[in-house]
């Protein structure tokens, strides 16, 4: 079941400046635009963030939902870009570390698109699909502010 707060053509809510149109995926005020599927993206298990986390390892988490769907929370430790932005604020990213971004859950698209704009612009990402459903699912650390 498509949650209603995903990115997509069935009505799921996407940011303003966010366009889907032929596999071609436009982000930002800037017009960035990304060609071709996501499945091209390299991923981030759970287990696998929850243990770069542990261990201290120098990683950016990214929330990228919309502002609206804040309340759903952030892992701890995350800034707040939402997609739409990402392309002109680039500069607030830390290219020294890992940067995983993350949206609300599998069936939500951003974290992905969000990655290889990212990539586009040489920084070292995965994308976390299970987002930040799965990650208060496991009981893990949120920030709910």
């Amino acid at each position: 079941m498509t949650a209603p707060y995903c990115l997509g053509p069935e009505g799921e809510v996407m940011p303003e400046t966010t366009h889907l149109d032929q596999g071609r995926i436009t982000i930002g005020r800037g017009g960035q635009t990304i060609e071709g599927q996501n499945d091209d993206v390299e991923t981030i298990s759970k287990e696998e963030l929850y243990d770069l986390l542990r261990r201290h390892e120098p990683v950016q988490l990214i929330n990228v939902l919309d502002p609206k769907l804040y309340g759903l929370g952030s892992i701890k430790g995350s800034l707040r870009i939402p997609a739409n932005e990402l392309a002109d604020r680039l500069m607030e990213i830390d290219k020294s570390k890992e940067i995983v971004t993350y949206c609300a859950n599998y069936d939500c698209q951003l974290s992905k698109e969000a990655a290889r704009l990212l990539g586009r612009h040489g920084f070292a990402v995965r994308a976390y699909e299970g987002g930040i459903e799965e990650w208060k699912q496991a009981g893990l650390a949120v920030d709910l502010h």
